[in-house]
Formats: C-alpha cells, sequence, structure tokens
C-alpha cells in the first residue's frame, strides 16, 4: 500500500490530467519510491505518446529493464559495474509527469509553464520526503530550473561542449545538483566518446 504522501500526489495529478483533457499518459515515477537514495534522477516529462494514466509506482526500475531510448542512453552512461547498481536503485521522477512526443508539443498548446508551475511543490516535496544523497538532472533546462526553484548554487561544467555543458555540478540545500545535457536531445548529435568522458567524470563523483 502506497504512503499517503505519495497517494495524494498521485491523486492531484490524475485529477489534473483529467481536467486537462489530455489524451496521452501521467506518470509520477519510473522506479519504485526509496528513502535516502544515493541518486534522485528527475528528467522533463514522460516522453512518446498516448501512454498509460500510472496510479501508482511501478515495482522495479524502467533504467534497469526498459528499452525506449532514454532508459537505454541512461545505462550507457551509467555504465559501470558500480554506477550501474546506483542507477538501478535510483529513484527516477520528472519536474512535469504529464506525456507528451516533446516539450515543444506541450509549449504550442500554451500549457507547458502552468504544467510546470503546477507540478514544481509537488517534486521539491518529493525531493524533501526522500531526501537523496545526490539530485541527477536529465536536462540542463531541469538543472537550472531546480537551481532556480529551490534557491540553490551554480557550480562549475564538469565536461564541456561547445553549449552550456554536457556535465555540470550546484548544490541545493548542501545536497549535490549534477546536470547533463539531455541524453535523447534531437538537436545536437552527441559523441559516444563524449558520453564516455561523462561515465569516467560520474564515477569520479559518484563512486565513493
Amino acid at each position: 500500500m502506497m504512503e499517503k504522501w505519495i497517494s495524494d500526489i498521485y491523486k492531484a495529478s490524475i485529477a489534473k490530467h483529467k481536467e486537462y483533457n489530455l489524451k496521452d499518459g501521467m506518470a509520477v515515477f519510473y522506479s519504485p519510491v526509496v528513502y535516502k537514495p544515493k541518486i534522485l534522477f528527475i528528467g522533463d516529462n514522460p516522453g512518446g505518446g498516448a501512454g498509460t494514466i500510472h496510479h501508482e509506482p511501478p515495482i522495479t526500475s524502467e533504467y534497469a529493464q526498459e528499452n525506449y531510448r532514454l532508459a537505454k542512453m541512461m545505462r550507457l552512461i551509467f555504465s559501470t559495474q558500480e554506477l550501474t547498481k546506483i542507477i538501478n536503485a535510483g529513484v527516477i521522477t520528472n519536474r512535469v509527469f504529464f506525456q507528451s512526443k516533446n516539450i515543444d508539443e506541450l509549449k504550442k498548446q500554451g500549457r507547458w509553464k502552468e504544467m510546470e508551475k503546477w507540478c514544481f511543490p509537488h517534486v521539491k516535496k518529493i525531493i524533501e520526503n526522500i531526501n537523496p544523497e545526490i539530485i541527477f538532472a536529465e536536462s540542463i533546462d531541469t538543472y537550472e530550473k531546480l537551481i532556480y526553484g529551490l534557491k540553490g548554487k551554480f557550480g562549475e561544467v564538469l565536461v564541456a561542449d561547445n553549449g552550456r555543458g554536457l556535465l555540470r555540478s550546484g548544490e541545493i540545500s548542501g545536497k549535490l545538483v549534477l546536470g547533463i545535457k539531455h541524453p535523447t536531445g534531437g538537436r545536437q548529435h552527441i559523441s559516444h566518446d563524449n558520453w564516455k568522458t561523462v561515465t569516467h567524470k560520474l564515477s569520479d563523483i559518484i563512486v565513493r
């Protein structure tokens, strides 16, 4: 049976999904909810289309077993033996719980900012309640939004690219925040070697 605070987020999100009259799915978590995990993964929003409206967290982490592009890329990035254990035991959520093929689709509908604003207090509660050691943002936008929204501090670019950084660090309430360029973002191809550099850097930072 779900704890009340988790159940409350699902009930509120399902009601909001109905209010928006959305045709695609909704999910709060993509992994079991565990307390004090090594890492909490926060993505943009569920990708794809016409998915399921989830009523509870899954029994196993989707990053451990699913074969959609993001799950496969995350396994590639967390590919060492130690990092694999960490990703499999991590908690996964998004800053927006409502599904779309991409963010631009929701922006065109004029809904993205409103959804982001509505979901943010729930994301804050997830962070506070499960108390992860590290927060891992799966896009630089999410990384920046979390630091601005939770009054954190920007750190350094850990792996550079020709933009805002491939891997960046920061801090929120004494917790380490890491942000990566979205692993399946279509606008810019990131080479396998560059992702290997990220893997090595993550090993240095996370595995200790």
